[in-house]
């Protein structure tokens, strides 16, 4: 028998989880298809013609359906380049690969129905920061409207892995999870991220942003075009934002005693915190600069003596750091603090610590 030219995995996948009989089995031998490598190669017009054949006109519905799925869970492991062995398909992985396909049926069906014209495309970006939040999210509701080559809707393209979770994942359903699902590699995806790109470079063509994009439009790259335009507008918005925030809490900033709500640990913290965020966004804040506003907003007189000495002394006149632990240091055994429940641990290293 010809069947025996198949190896002994592919054949325990076709009889165990597609269920195939042994003249199904023999008749695809017959028909040279002995490994996936082959059976991937069937399109949908060979499939269906394999199932005209005397051993499959009996072949029950979920069987065939099983070998279609087997074909599309090979056929995508090699669009993505993915490298993988026949018994990696189990019947749990069948079952998920037969969940894809009728979402992909349903998906395939709405890309027939809505060409690309019918999607309204939101208004063209201007390039301003102030238009950036509005018009990003009508340029992915666009994306998500429009089916790319896999019947996947295009704002997979353009998704943001960063937060996404294997347990985030396992609670999306249909398109959303396809969405996560779809590999961001192989053949579809290359055709998918040029036409986002292209996309992309209609919505903001002629504004200052298509600068920025420049340099993708080569190789059509859409994913990472849009990372970049994402980081310029997002990353410029929030960098700006943290940094206000940032002078806000410094010039805000008082302490005279503790209260309840509010101790001079509380206060040390965020000088601490203010000037780590200048650091982490390249402002240049000097040394003298970030002391004096820290004792600037101490206000209580019983103290104006030690604030001289951090202020002049040379350990201290330029390093908050070493300016929060001596003011500490000093008050602490001066006995100037609160008593009672408002004493405090020492958190020098893990408070007081700045992260330049």
């Amino acid at each position: 028998s010809l069947l025996f030219i198949m190896n002994d995995e592919f054949i325990d996948v076709l009889e165990d989880v597609v269920g195939l009989s042994q003249p199904q089995r023999e008749l695809l031998s017959e028909q040279s298809i002995n490994d996936s490598e082959t059976l991937a190669l069937l399109d949908e017009a060979a499939i269906t013609d394999l199932f005209t054949k005397r051993p499959f006109l009996n072949a029950s519905i979920i069987t065939k359906m099983r070998l279609k799925a087997l074909r599309l869970w090979i056929q995508e492991k090699d669009d993505a380049n993915i490298e993988y062995e026949i018994d990696a398909f189990t019947e749990d992985e069948c079952k998920t690969v037969l969940k894809k396909m009728s979402r992909k049926s349903g998906s395939a069906n709405q890309k027939d129905s809505t060409k690309k014209s019918d999607v309204k495309a939101p208004d063209k970006f201007n390039g301003k920061q102030k238009n950036w939040k509005s018009w990003k999210a009508e340029f992915e509701a666009f994306l998500s409207a429009i089916r790319g080559e896999n019947g996947t809707p295009l704002s997979y393209i353009i998704r943001d892995d960063e937060d996404m979770t294997k347990e985030k994942l396992n609670k999306l359903e249909g398109p959303a999870k396809d969405v996560y699902e779809a590999p961001l590699q192989g053949t579809f995806y290359e055709k998918d991220n040029y036409q986002v790109f292209q996309h992309l470079r209609t919505q903001i063509v002629g504004s200052s942003a298509e600068t920025h994009i420049e340099s993708y439009a080569n190789i059509g790259d859409g994913r990472n075009a849009w990372i970049f335009l994402k980081t310029k507008y997002e990353g410029e918005d929030a960098r700006n934002a943290a940094i206000a925030v940032a002078r806000r809490e410094i010039s805000s900033a008082s302490w005279e005693r503790n209260l309840k709500n509010w101790s001079f640990d509380d206060y040390c913290m965020r000088h601490t915190r203010a000037n780590n965020t200048f650091s982490k966004y390249g402002v240049p804040v000097d040394g003298p600069s970030q002391v004096r506003a820290f004792l600037d907003g101490i206000h209580n007189p019983q103290m104006n003596g030690v604030k001289s000495n951090v202020m002049f002394h040379t350990d201290t006149k330029g390093d908050l750091g070493q300016a929060i632990i001596s003011f500490k240091d000093t008050i602490t055994a001066l006995n100037l603090l609160s008593s009672g429940r408002h004493q405090y641990a020492d958190n020098r290293k893990s408070q007081h610590r700045l992260c330049f």
